[in-house]
């Protein structure tokens, strides 16, 4: 938060068109959108078959099904982010028509590079779903670390930088 708004004054200060808070927001919800419909949905019927697999102790098994997890919603994910990101412009202006121009714009700039980590969240996703499964949740804690350390990481770097390349590189 401090980033996108330290992002957004200074873009402001040297008029130059920068996102804040008030565009990754919206930004971040249009992401969820086709993750939950999608990735959460698929996994979630996948999970039943997953523990039972990790409940009998068939490892085979639970590779197999995280195999399939990892296949499954590429192919339905994919065509709706090459969709969204080659229509980014039209897809904010429509669904944000009562805002500035410059407002969909910054929304836009920023759903680029979220879009861009859909297929990712999703697989992380699932390796949470294969640890609680197998009851191994110090993995997913660790993961998450490592996850957490690498986006504070980011932000730091995205704070070094001017307002419109820190906003480009903070959603990434």
């Amino acid at each position: 938060t401090r980033v996108l708004t330290n992002a957004a004054n200074e873009g402001k200060r040297e008029g130059i068109r920068s996102a804040g808070i008030a565009a990754f927001s919206p930004a971040q919800l249009l992401m969820m959108l086709p993750h939950g419909l999608v990735t959460v949905s698929l996994l979630t019927a996948l999970y039943t078959q997953l523990s039972e697999a990790a409940s009998r102790g068939d490892d085979v098994a639970v590779m197999r099904q995280h195999e399939q997890g990892l296949r499954i919603p590429a192919p339905l994910l994919l065509p709706v982010v090459a969709l969204v990101l080659a229509t980014v412009p039209l897809v904010t202006a429509t669904l944000f028509f009562r805002s500035p121009l410059s407002e969909t714009e910054a929304i836009a700039s920023v759903l680029v590079g979220l879009f861009g980590g859909i297929v990712p969240l999703g697989w992380v996703y699932l390796n949470d779903r294969v640890f609680y499964a197998q009851q191994q949740t110090f993995w997913s804690f660790r993961t998450q670390c490592v996850v957490t350390g690498i986006s504070v990481t980011v932000a730091l770097v995205a704070s070094t930088l001017s307002g419109y390349y820190g906003i480009a590189v903070l959603p990434l």
